[in-house]
């Protein structure tokens, strides 16, 4: 009896720590990919004034830029109901924006993949938690 007790218990904490890293997945997935925007306009308008005061500057990829953060923030908030798929796309959109911006990417594409990381070990998480779950019932 005590030992049944202490399994729902862990079942419970366990559940609690994967809600938590999910609710994070999905703020960390949103602030990041809402810092992208703001890195993204910041970058592109500092391309098109330097082009206009007759600098070389580098050719400003501003909308895919931004489309690579609207992909994340719809990745962000697809991880809501799918954590696995939603991190995937985070990462990918996190590498990505690394060759929009450059550099400045760093700025934002940490919480990007932060987040993506999180959405992935979720669902790993919960893959364990059901073999867990599944396992005395196997063996009694």
């Amino acid at each position: 009896m005590a030992g049944h007790l202490s399994l729902e218990l862990m079942e419970g904490s366990t559940y609690m720590q994967r809600a938590a890293m999910h609710i994070a997945a999905v703020i960390i997935g949103v602030v990041g990919a809402l810092d992208g925007i703001v890195v993204n306009t910041i970058v592109s308008a500092s391309n098109r004034v330097a082009q206009f005061l007759g600098s070389t500057a580098d050719a400003t990829h501003g909308f895919i830029g931004l489309l690579v953060c609207l992909v994340a923030l719809a990745a962000a908030l697809l991880a809501v109901k799918l954590p696995a798929v939603g991190g995937i796309v985070l990462i990918l959109a996190g590498i990505a924006f690394f060759f929009v911006v450059g550099w400045w990417a760093l700025l934002a594409s940490p919480q990007l993949l932060v987040a993506g990381v999180l959405g992935v070990l979720d669902q790993l998480g919960a893959g364990r938690m059901l073999a867990r779950r599944e396992t005395p019932a196997a063996t009694a």
